[in-house]
């Protein structure tokens, strides 16, 4: 006799939603930086960079954003003083 298997949509769902969030995307990662960086980050998305992100993506992207603010702290100065 052959057995059926029953397939669970839940835990299927469950298992992708849980390999999405293992590593966040790039998206995730710049809005989580630039949060970080105006103060405004959740405790919620804290927990979530510290447990599933790498660090080296976020070190690059806050690195760059740093830069960005330092050269567009640099461009306003200019202008307003010119």
């Amino acid at each position: 006799m052959k057995t059926i298997k029953v397939i669970d949509f839940d835990s299927i769902l469950n298992l992708i939603m849980e390999s999405m969030m293992s590593q966040p995307n790039l998206v995730h990662v710049i809005k989580s930086v630039f949060a970080a960086a105006i103060g405004v980050q959740s405790q919620k998305n804290r927990e979530i960079d510290f447990e599933n992100g790498s660090l080296p993506s976020y070190l690059i992207v806050g690195f760059i954003f740093t830069i960005m603010f330092i050269f567009a702290l640099i461009f306003i100065v200019s202008i307003v003083t010119s």
